[in-house]
């Protein structure tokens, strides 16, 4: 696990190694999808108390220039904010309920790594 995230945020290496690190848009979205309710509510259990802490590290870098372990922490905050409503809103899901299959969108940046809208 040495290396994937800096060594004071090693606690999140596990979600790394599950594949919660996405960098891309469409990433976020196709791990939330083939992810479970309970799955996803794990991620949001674990990552949630390290919010401040991946915060307060990456304000040492600007974003371009943040070391990869910066960056995969920080992927994990980018899909904190992919799942959080699917925890807080939609009771688990991780589709969006009542809505057309999100799946017909095409997101012409979304595989552009580190672009988070």
């Amino acid at each position: 696990m040495t290396g994937l995230v800096p060594k004071e945020l090693a606690d999140l290496a596990p979600l790394v190694e599950q594949g919660w690190a996405q960098g891309t848009m469409n990433g976020r979205m196709r791990k939330r999808r083939e992810s479970t309710a309970e799955e996803i509510r794990a991620f949001y259990d674990a990552i949630l108390p390290r919010t401040k802490a991946v915060v307060d590290h990456m304000n040492g870098y600007p974003y371009p220039d943040a070391p990869d372990d910066a960056k995969r922490a920080f992927y994990l905050l980018l899909m904190l904010a992919e799942v959080a409503p699917h925890v807080e809103q939609f009771g688990g899901s991780p589709e969006v309920p009542y809505a057309f299959d999100e799946r017909r969108f095409i997101v012409s940046h979304g595989d552009v790594e580190g672009h988070w809208g």
